[in-house]
């Protein structure tokens, strides 16, 4: 029974994901629309006070580098957001001014 349960193991951790059929032309929409919104903001700004109150709390603990990770992981999400809405807003100059 253990063998059985470690190739299953292993036959899911060999198991190669394939990003082909990923449009990443729909996640870069999503993200554009996201900085505009609300929502996502507060949402940003909440969870961003939450960690950094768990930081300060957990000082020299294990788990701050992942409390950690988690802000540097929300902050960088929230830049993308921006970054994809900026793009978005220069093709959008550009095809006005091809036309």
């Amino acid at each position: 029974m253990r063998n059985l349960l470690i190739k299953l193991l292993f036959r899911l951790l060999d198991k190669k994901e394939v990003y082909a059929n990923i449009d990443e032309d729909k996640i870069n929409e999503w993200l554009a629309r996201q900085p505009q919104e609300l929502g996502f903001r507060e949402y940003v700004r909440k969870r961003d006070l939450q960690l950094l109150k768990t930081i300060a709390e957990s000082i020299g603990q294990v788990n701050s580098a992942t409390w950690v990770g988690q802000r540097v992981e929300l902050l960088r999400m929230a830049q993308i957001a921006q970054q994809a809405k900026e793009r978005k807003g220069r093709k959008i100059k550009s095809n006005k001014i091809t036309e």
